[in-house]
């Protein structure tokens, strides 16, 4: 029998930090879809302010779960980069 999965979920988390003087928050929203049970599309909002980084960036993704084999992930903004401007990621996971 195959498990059900929920075609849509949604996640949000909020997280405040203060440290003496310096004070930082960041809040992040994602939301994925699946389209079968080896595929999604997700797409990921975080927005940030103190600690130097101040702004809102968007990453879009791609799964495709393999049952053997490799996963796929094609990544529209780097989550690594201050800036997701035109970057593009393929993400290849391939299990030892």
């Amino acid at each position: 029998m195959i498990p059900r999965t929920r075609k849509f979920s949604a996640n949000v988390n909020y997280l405040w930090q203060n440290l003496g003087d310096t004070g930082s928050t960041q809040a992040i929203l994602t939301g994925t879809y699946r389209l079968t049970s080896e595929r999604a599309v997700s797409c990921r909002v975080v927005q940030q302010t103190g600690g130097g980084v101040d702004g809102t960036n968007v990453y879009l993704a791609f799964s495709q779960r393999a049952r053997s084999g490799a996963d796929v992930f094609l990544l529209l903004g780097d989550p690594n980069s201050q800036k997701t401007h035109g970057i593009v990621t393929l993400k290849v996971i391939r299990p030892f």
